[in-house]
């Protein structure tokens, strides 16, 4: 193998992986209605693909087929990572637990400065339970997570559903 191969399917690889990356959080992006850096992301990805066919359609050979198709999947995956490490937008937890336990988990929570709204609710043969609403930015839900722990609630029945905006604040500043 000379090393203009070499070079060229490395190319192709990084070139792909990177504008794959870009294209996945695009998508992303528009799904959490955060318009903004859009426009640069497809910017950069439309130069992107542009090299990357021009490169391979000069070039024949199962190795450059490989690459391209190599670095779409690990830009799709790199593009998933990133996204949730950044961990981009707003949730509504919906959680349950008994009466006790949920008065302490909504009490921290407001103490922490978060807006909590509780349900009372029956769960298994009518027993009271309570339903506790919590809307939080996502990177958030490791202060959730610390407080569940906190109260013996580790394994916390919960349902969380991606929000697109709210009015209003969903947590005082600064608390």
């Amino acid at each position: 193998m000379s090393l203009g191969l070499i070079s060229g399917v490395i190319l192709i690889f990084l070139l792909n992986a990177v504008g794959n990356s870009l294209s996945t959080l695009k998508t992303i992006f528009l799904a959490k209605n955060i318009i903004k850096p859009v426009y640069i992301i497809v910017f950069l990805d439309a130069v992107i693909f542009f090299s990357t066919i021009s490169q391979v359609s000069q070039e024949n050979g199962f190795l450059y087929l490989f690459a391209f198709a190599l670095g779409k999947t690990s830009g799709t995956w790199a593009g998933s990572f990133i996204e949730n490490r950044m961990a981009l937008g707003i949730v509504e937890i919906s959680l349950y637990a008994k009466v006790e336990k949920a008065i302490a988990i909504a009490d921290a929570m407001r103490q922490k400065g978060y807006s909590v709204t509780t349900y009372k609710g029956y769960g298994n043969n009518g027993q009271p339970r309570f339903e506790v609403n919590i809307t939080m930015m996502r990177k958030e839900i490791p202060c959730l997570q610390e407080i569940l722990v906190e109260n013996g609630l580790g394994n916390a029945t919960m349902i969380i559903r991606g929000i697109d905006s709210v009015e209003g604040k969903i947590r005082v500043s600064g608390a």
